[in-house]
């Protein structure tokens, strides 16, 4: 048992079992922009975090209808409209988000506030590319996120 103090020591020193990780970079990883706007598409499903009763249709039914959104959105049909004829967003679906250690002004939103699958895929997208997170329990757990780069 007294072998493993100093290589506990030694852990703690080089930040092994810091209790708070470091916090990431100004606007994130090297090469992140410090704002972007997304548009997207919430597509919930019954038993989903947050969805309203209202929403009735299964997890596969979600995924095929995500899929089915994505594959127009990228044909070019209008993502407003998606928008409002799919989403099961709360809110209204354009998001100024800033990046780690950036303050947001007036509506702009935290990274960090958001689903780390919808902002994974928000940030690695360029300006108008259209991207899919897919649900995850723990990293998505709306549903499934059609997001589109507008700025």
């Amino acid at each position: 048992m007294k072998r493993w103090i100093p290589i506990a020591i030694l852990a703690v020193a080089a930040g092994c079992d810091s209790p708070t990780p470091p916090a990431p970079p100004i606007g994130g990883a090297k090469g992140e922009p410090q704002r972007l706007r997304v548009l997207h598409v919430l597509v919930a499903f019954r038993g989903a975090y947050g969805a309203r009763e209202t929403v009735t249709r299964t997890q596969d039914e979600a995924e095929v209808l995500a899929r089915e959104i994505l594959a127009r959105a990228r044909r070019g049909e209008d993502f407003k409209k998606l928008m409002k004829d799919y989403s099961n967003d709360s809110g209204e679906g354009n998001y100024i988000l800033v990046n780690h250690g950036v303050v947001p002004r007036g509506a702009e939103h935290k990274r960090a506030d958001f689903a780390l699958g919808f902002t994974t895929v928000a940030w690695s997208l360029a300006v108008d590319e259209i991207g899919l997170a897919p649900y995850h329990k723990d990293s998505t757990p709306h549903g499934y996120h059609v997001i589109k780069r507008i700025e």
